[in-house]
Protein backbone atom coordinates (compact mmCIF):
# COMPACT_ATOMS: atom_id res chain seq x y z
CA UNK A 1 0.00 0.00 0.00
CA UNK A 2 1.73 3.38 -1.17
CA UNK A 3 0.50 6.53 0.63
CA UNK A 4 0.58 9.82 -1.93
CA UNK A 5 0.81 12.56 0.16
CA UNK A 6 0.54 16.41 -1.12
CA UNK A 7 -0.32 14.62 -4.47
CA UNK A 8 -1.58 18.01 -5.90
CA UNK A 9 2.19 17.76 -7.19
CA UNK A 10 0.93 15.96 -9.73
CA UNK A 11 -0.39 18.50 -11.96
CA UNK A 12 3.24 19.79 -12.57
CA UNK A 13 4.93 16.65 -12.49
CA UNK A 14 2.76 15.04 -14.94
CA UNK A 15 2.34 18.38 -17.04
CA UNK A 16 1.70 16.81 -20.66
CA UNK A 17 2.73 13.67 -19.98
CA UNK A 18 -0.25 10.90 -19.19
CA UNK A 19 2.13 7.75 -18.73
CA UNK A 20 2.66 9.65 -15.20
CA UNK A 21 -0.93 8.71 -14.69
CA UNK A 22 -1.31 5.26 -17.05
CA UNK A 23 2.10 3.78 -14.80
CA UNK A 24 0.24 4.14 -11.45
CA UNK A 25 -3.14 2.85 -12.87
CA UNK A 26 -1.23 0.01 -14.03
CA UNK A 27 0.36 -0.96 -11.01
CA UNK A 28 -2.79 -0.87 -9.24
CA UNK A 29 -4.78 -2.39 -12.20
CA UNK A 30 -2.89 -5.96 -11.83
CA UNK A 31 -4.46 -7.95 -9.14
CA UNK A 32 -1.44 -10.40 -8.79
CA UNK A 33 0.79 -7.25 -7.92
CA UNK A 34 -1.34 -6.61 -5.37
CA UNK A 35 -0.73 -2.65 -5.30
CA UNK A 36 -2.88 0.16 -3.54
CA UNK A 37 -2.30 3.58 -3.89
CA UNK A 38 -4.11 6.02 -1.45
CA UNK A 39 -3.18 10.05 -2.31
CA UNK A 40 -3.78 12.58 0.15
CA UNK A 41 -4.65 16.28 -1.86
CA UNK A 42 -6.45 19.15 -1.71
CA UNK A 43 -7.68 19.57 -5.16
CA UNK A 44 -9.57 16.33 -6.55
CA UNK A 45 -7.80 13.70 -9.05
CA UNK A 46 -9.94 14.86 -11.32
CA UNK A 47 -9.04 18.45 -11.08
CA UNK A 48 -5.69 17.20 -10.90
CA UNK A 49 -5.33 15.27 -14.28
CA UNK A 50 -7.52 18.11 -16.06
CA UNK A 51 -4.79 20.73 -15.17
CA UNK A 52 -2.32 18.07 -16.89
CA UNK A 53 -3.96 18.30 -19.69
CA UNK A 54 -3.59 14.78 -20.02
CA UNK A 55 -6.58 12.67 -20.72
CA UNK A 56 -6.49 10.00 -17.83
CA UNK A 57 -8.69 8.09 -16.29
CA UNK A 58 -6.47 7.69 -12.57
CA UNK A 59 -9.48 9.15 -10.77
CA UNK A 60 -11.93 6.64 -11.84
CA UNK A 61 -10.26 3.64 -9.67
CA UNK A 62 -10.63 5.36 -6.43
CA UNK A 63 -13.16 5.62 -3.34
CA UNK A 64 -13.02 9.28 -2.74
CA UNK A 65 -13.66 10.15 1.20
CA UNK A 66 -14.12 13.95 1.80
CA UNK A 67 -12.12 15.05 4.60
CA UNK A 68 -14.96 17.61 6.28
CA UNK A 69 -15.45 19.52 8.80
CA UNK A 70 -15.40 18.15 13.18
CA UNK A 71 -19.56 16.91 13.58
CA UNK A 72 -21.13 17.52 17.06
CA UNK A 73 -19.03 14.22 18.84
CA UNK A 74 -15.56 15.68 17.93
CA UNK A 75 -16.56 19.20 18.57
CA UNK A 76 -17.18 17.80 22.29
CA UNK A 77 -13.86 16.11 22.65
CA UNK A 78 -12.31 19.36 21.54
CA UNK A 79 -13.96 21.42 24.21
CA UNK A 80 -12.74 18.38 27.00
CA UNK A 81 -9.30 18.63 25.74
CA UNK A 82 -9.31 22.65 26.45
CA UNK A 83 -11.01 22.14 29.65
CA UNK A 84 -8.83 19.45 30.43
CA UNK A 85 -6.55 22.16 31.33
CA UNK A 86 -8.38 24.35 33.89
CA UNK A 87 -9.76 26.74 31.40
CA UNK A 88 -13.70 26.90 31.88
CA UNK A 89 -15.50 26.53 28.61
CA UNK A 90 -18.66 28.42 28.73
CA UNK A 91 -21.42 28.97 25.92
CA UNK A 92 -20.27 32.17 25.54
CA UNK A 93 -16.98 30.81 24.72
CA UNK A 94 -17.99 27.67 22.16
CA UNK A 95 -20.04 30.45 20.46
CA UNK A 96 -17.02 32.68 19.53
CA UNK A 97 -15.27 29.39 18.90
CA UNK A 98 -17.75 29.02 16.50
CA UNK A 99 -17.91 32.14 14.90
CA UNK A 100 -13.89 32.02 14.29
CA UNK A 101 -13.65 28.29 13.20
CA UNK A 102 -16.68 26.15 12.75
CA UNK A 103 -16.70 22.74 12.81
CA UNK A 104 -12.68 23.06 10.92
CA UNK A 105 -10.14 21.63 12.43
CA UNK A 106 -6.68 23.08 11.08
CA UNK A 107 -8.47 26.73 12.54
CA UNK A 108 -9.83 25.27 15.22
CA UNK A 109 -6.00 23.53 16.23
CA UNK A 110 -4.23 27.15 15.95
CA UNK A 111 -6.93 28.61 17.80
CA UNK A 112 -7.01 25.84 20.59
CA UNK A 113 -3.13 26.24 21.31
CA UNK A 114 -3.58 30.63 21.00
CA UNK A 115 -5.90 29.70 23.89
CA UNK A 116 -4.37 27.60 25.57
CA UNK A 117 -1.06 29.61 25.99
CA UNK A 118 -2.80 32.50 27.07
CA UNK A 119 -4.60 30.77 29.78
CA UNK A 120 -0.69 29.54 30.64
CA UNK A 121 0.90 32.87 30.44
CA UNK A 122 -1.81 35.12 31.91
CA UNK A 123 -4.77 32.91 34.11
CA UNK A 124 -7.47 34.36 31.71
CA UNK A 125 -9.23 33.34 28.23
CA UNK A 126 -10.38 35.78 25.53
CA UNK A 127 -11.38 33.83 22.37
CA UNK A 128 -11.42 37.84 20.37
CA UNK A 129 -7.91 38.36 21.32
CA UNK A 130 -6.27 34.80 20.93
CA UNK A 131 -7.95 35.24 16.98
CA UNK A 132 -6.50 38.69 16.66
CA UNK A 133 -3.22 37.10 18.29
CA UNK A 134 -3.13 34.87 14.69
CA UNK A 135 -5.49 36.60 12.42
CA UNK A 136 -2.69 36.81 9.99
CA UNK A 137 -2.71 33.11 9.83
CA UNK A 138 -6.42 32.58 9.10
CA UNK A 139 -6.06 35.03 6.35
CA UNK A 140 -3.20 32.98 4.80
CA UNK A 141 -4.96 29.94 5.05
CA UNK A 142 -8.42 31.33 3.24
CA UNK A 143 -6.13 32.70 0.69
CA UNK A 144 -4.98 29.50 -0.27
CA UNK A 145 -8.61 27.95 0.08
CA UNK A 146 -9.91 30.83 -1.95
CA UNK A 147 -6.98 30.03 -4.41
CA UNK A 148 -7.85 26.60 -4.89
CA UNK A 149 -11.02 27.24 -5.82
CA UNK A 150 -10.70 29.90 -7.85
CA UNK A 151 -8.60 27.36 -10.45
CA UNK A 152 -11.81 25.98 -11.77
CA UNK A 153 -14.42 28.13 -10.88
CA UNK A 154 -15.72 27.07 -7.71
CA UNK A 155 -15.20 30.46 -6.11
CA UNK A 156 -17.68 31.83 -8.33
CA UNK A 157 -20.15 29.66 -7.13
CA UNK A 158 -19.53 29.66 -3.79
CA UNK A 159 -19.88 33.00 -3.50
CA UNK A 160 -23.04 32.77 -5.95
CA UNK A 161 -24.65 30.41 -3.25
CA UNK A 162 -23.61 32.08 -0.12
CA UNK A 163 -24.70 35.97 -1.29
CA UNK A 164 -26.52 35.95 -4.40
CA UNK A 165 -27.75 36.05 -7.17
CA UNK A 166 -27.28 32.63 -8.01
CA UNK A 167 -26.74 32.08 -11.99
CA UNK A 168 -25.10 28.88 -12.99
CA UNK A 169 -25.40 26.62 -9.62
CA UNK A 170 -26.38 23.50 -9.86
CA UNK A 171 -27.45 20.39 -7.09
CA UNK A 172 -24.03 18.71 -8.27
CA UNK A 173 -22.10 22.12 -6.58
CA UNK A 174 -24.02 22.25 -4.03
CA UNK A 175 -23.57 18.87 -2.80
CA UNK A 176 -19.71 19.16 -3.56
CA UNK A 177 -19.77 22.15 -1.52
CA UNK A 178 -21.48 20.54 1.55
CA UNK A 179 -19.40 17.31 1.67
CA UNK A 180 -16.40 19.24 1.69
CA UNK A 181 -17.81 21.90 4.29
CA UNK A 182 -17.31 24.67 3.08
CA UNK A 183 -20.70 25.69 3.35
CA UNK A 184 -23.83 24.79 5.35
CA UNK A 185 -27.45 24.63 4.90
CA UNK A 186 -29.81 26.29 7.65
CA UNK A 187 -33.56 26.65 8.17
CA UNK A 188 -33.49 29.82 5.48
CA UNK A 189 -30.61 28.81 3.34
CA UNK A 190 -26.94 28.44 2.95
CA UNK A 191 -23.86 29.63 5.29
CA UNK A 192 -20.10 29.39 5.34
CA UNK A 193 -18.36 26.72 7.49
CA UNK A 194 -17.86 29.47 9.98
CA UNK A 195 -19.35 33.51 10.36
CA UNK A 196 -15.58 34.68 10.21
CA UNK A 197 -15.03 32.94 6.91
CA UNK A 198 -18.57 34.04 5.48
CA UNK A 199 -17.09 37.45 6.93
CA UNK A 200 -13.94 37.01 4.54
CA UNK A 201 -15.81 36.08 1.49
CA UNK A 202 -18.04 39.02 1.63
CA UNK A 203 -14.64 40.99 1.88
CA UNK A 204 -12.98 39.59 -1.45
CA UNK A 205 -16.39 39.33 -3.12
CA UNK A 206 -16.17 43.17 -3.55
CA UNK A 207 -13.08 42.59 -5.76
CA UNK A 208 -14.77 40.11 -7.93
CA UNK A 209 -16.48 39.83 -11.22
CA UNK A 210 -19.34 37.81 -10.15
CA UNK A 211 -22.58 39.41 -10.19
CA UNK A 212 -23.50 39.89 -13.82
CA UNK A 213 -26.12 42.62 -14.21
CA UNK A 214 -26.82 43.12 -10.74
CA UNK A 215 -24.00 43.71 -9.23
CA UNK A 216 -22.60 46.01 -12.08
CA UNK A 217 -25.96 47.89 -11.38
CA UNK A 218 -25.38 48.12 -7.78
CA UNK A 219 -21.62 49.32 -8.30
CA UNK A 220 -22.19 51.87 -11.00
CA UNK A 221 -25.10 53.65 -8.63
CA UNK A 222 -22.18 53.95 -5.66
CA UNK A 223 -19.74 55.01 -8.10
CA UNK A 224 -22.17 57.87 -9.00
CA UNK A 225 -23.43 58.49 -6.01
CA UNK A 226 -19.70 58.70 -4.22
CA UNK A 227 -18.40 61.10 -7.62
CA UNK A 228 -21.53 63.25 -7.50
CA UNK A 229 -21.75 63.81 -3.75
CA UNK A 230 -17.58 64.18 -3.39
CA UNK A 231 -17.56 66.78 -6.16
CA UNK A 232 -20.71 68.96 -4.33
CA UNK A 233 -20.14 68.41 -0.64
CA UNK A 234 -16.54 67.46 -0.53
CA UNK A 235 -14.09 64.37 1.43
CA UNK A 236 -16.11 64.67 3.97
CA UNK A 237 -19.79 64.77 2.26
CA UNK A 238 -21.46 61.62 4.77
CA UNK A 239 -20.81 64.20 7.43
CA UNK A 240 -22.41 66.96 5.31
CA UNK A 241 -25.48 64.77 4.48
CA UNK A 242 -26.31 63.70 8.25
CA UNK A 243 -26.35 67.25 8.96
CA UNK A 244 -28.88 68.49 6.53
CA UNK A 245 -31.19 64.75 5.75
CA UNK A 246 -31.30 63.34 9.52
CA UNK A 247 -33.01 60.48 7.72
CA UNK A 248 -30.22 59.29 6.56
CA UNK A 249 -28.00 59.12 9.89
CA UNK A 250 -29.37 55.33 10.43
CA UNK A 251 -28.34 54.70 6.97
CA UNK A 252 -24.21 55.77 7.70
CA UNK A 253 -24.32 54.67 11.13
CA UNK A 254 -25.60 50.66 9.97
CA UNK A 255 -22.66 50.84 7.18
CA UNK A 256 -19.78 52.23 10.40
CA UNK A 257 -21.36 49.64 12.56
CA UNK A 258 -20.65 46.77 9.50
CA UNK A 259 -17.47 48.47 8.75
CA UNK A 260 -16.09 47.97 12.46
CA UNK A 261 -17.02 44.20 12.61
CA UNK A 262 -14.91 44.03 8.97
CA UNK A 263 -12.23 46.12 10.41
CA UNK A 264 -11.96 43.99 13.73
CA UNK A 265 -11.76 40.53 11.82
CA UNK A 266 -9.84 41.40 8.71
CA UNK A 267 -7.51 45.03 9.94
CA UNK A 268 -5.84 46.78 7.39
CA UNK A 269 -7.75 44.52 4.36
CA UNK A 270 -10.83 45.91 4.95
CA UNK A 271 -12.87 48.30 3.17
CA UNK A 272 -12.67 52.09 4.60
CA UNK A 273 -14.62 52.97 1.88
CA UNK A 274 -18.41 53.72 3.68
CA UNK A 275 -20.57 53.42 0.92
CA UNK A 276 -19.10 49.59 0.01
CA UNK A 277 -21.29 48.48 2.77
CA UNK A 278 -24.45 49.69 1.29
CA UNK A 279 -27.70 48.13 0.45
CA UNK A 280 -29.76 48.80 -2.75
CA UNK A 281 -32.47 50.74 -0.72
CA UNK A 282 -29.56 52.88 0.79
CA UNK A 283 -28.87 54.22 -2.16
CA UNK A 284 -31.99 55.31 -3.67
CA UNK A 285 -32.62 56.96 0.02
CA UNK A 286 -29.53 59.21 -0.97
CA UNK A 287 -30.66 59.30 -4.31
CA UNK A 288 -34.09 61.06 -3.42
CA UNK A 289 -32.84 62.74 -0.39
CA UNK A 290 -30.55 64.65 -3.00
CA UNK A 291 -32.98 64.72 -5.59
CA UNK A 292 -32.37 68.34 -7.31
CA UNK A 293 -28.40 67.28 -7.69
CA UNK A 294 -29.32 63.32 -9.30
CA UNK A 295 -32.16 64.73 -11.32
CA UNK A 296 -30.13 66.09 -14.29
CA UNK A 297 -28.41 62.65 -14.28
CA UNK A 298 -31.32 60.08 -13.92
CA UNK A 299 -34.24 62.04 -15.48
CA UNK A 300 -37.66 61.57 -15.33
CA UNK A 301 -39.00 62.15 -11.43
CA UNK A 302 -38.65 60.67 -8.36
CA UNK A 303 -42.31 58.65 -8.52
CA UNK A 304 -41.13 56.63 -11.91
CA UNK A 305 -37.49 55.81 -10.11
CA UNK A 306 -39.38 55.56 -6.75
CA UNK A 307 -41.17 52.04 -8.60
CA UNK A 308 -38.52 51.19 -9.87
CA UNK A 309 -36.44 50.92 -6.59
CA UNK A 310 -38.86 49.31 -5.12
CA UNK A 311 -38.56 46.26 -6.96
CA UNK A 312 -34.86 46.16 -7.10
CA UNK A 313 -34.98 46.30 -3.40
CA UNK A 314 -37.81 43.08 -3.32
CA UNK A 315 -35.73 41.43 -6.09
CA UNK A 316 -32.41 41.84 -4.13
CA UNK A 317 -33.54 40.37 -0.60
CA UNK A 318 -34.15 37.07 -2.21
CA UNK A 319 -31.03 36.91 -4.17
CA UNK A 320 -28.52 37.59 -1.34
CA UNK A 321 -29.88 34.71 0.43
CA UNK A 322 -30.35 32.52 -2.06
CA UNK A 323 -33.95 32.17 -2.12
CA UNK A 324 -34.67 33.75 -5.81
CA UNK A 325 -37.80 30.60 -6.11
CA UNK A 326 -39.70 33.28 -4.00
CA UNK A 327 -39.58 35.49 -6.81
CA UNK A 328 -42.05 35.56 -10.04
CA UNK A 329 -40.28 35.10 -13.65
CA UNK A 330 -41.61 38.12 -14.52
CA UNK A 331 -40.07 39.92 -11.52
CA UNK A 332 -37.17 38.84 -12.78
CA UNK A 333 -37.42 39.56 -16.14
CA UNK A 334 -38.75 43.53 -15.21
CA UNK A 335 -35.88 43.73 -12.37
CA UNK A 336 -33.07 42.86 -15.05
CA UNK A 337 -34.85 45.24 -17.61
CA UNK A 338 -34.64 48.09 -14.92
CA UNK A 339 -31.00 47.21 -13.86
CA UNK A 340 -30.06 47.73 -18.04
CA UNK A 341 -31.75 51.28 -18.08
CA UNK A 342 -29.95 52.23 -14.99
CA UNK A 343 -26.31 51.36 -16.83
CA UNK A 344 -27.93 53.11 -19.77
CA UNK A 345 -28.27 56.17 -18.37
CA UNK A 346 -24.97 55.78 -16.00
CA UNK A 347 -22.41 54.55 -19.05
CA UNK A 348 -23.14 58.11 -20.06
CA UNK A 349 -22.04 59.93 -16.85
CA UNK A 350 -17.99 60.30 -17.47
CA UNK A 351 -16.44 58.37 -14.48
CA UNK A 352 -19.68 57.34 -12.80
CA UNK A 353 -18.97 53.32 -13.41
CA UNK A 354 -15.68 51.25 -12.71
CA UNK A 355 -17.29 47.93 -14.26
CA UNK A 356 -16.87 44.54 -12.69
CA UNK A 357 -14.68 46.32 -10.20
CA UNK A 358 -15.14 47.70 -6.56
CA UNK A 359 -14.46 51.51 -6.11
Amino acid sequence: MFILDEFDHARHLFKGRISGFQGLRELSYRPEWRVSFITASRRSLRDIELQTKAISTFDLIFHKHYLAMFNEQDLEEYFTRISSVGIEVTPVMKERIDYYCGGHPYLLEMLGYEIIEMFRTQQQVDVDQAAYQIGQSFLDHYDHKVNILNEDGSLNKILQILAGPVIDINQTDLDEFLRYGFIKQTDTGYVAFSGHFQAYLKLIGRQIDLWPVWRETEIALSNVIADTMLERYGEQWISRLEETHTNLKPIFAKWREIQQKEVRSFGSRASYNLIDFAYPQDLFAIIFANWNVFKSIFGKDKNYWGQRAQLLSKVRNPLAHNRDKALYDYERQVAEGYCKEILTILESVEGSISKFQCS
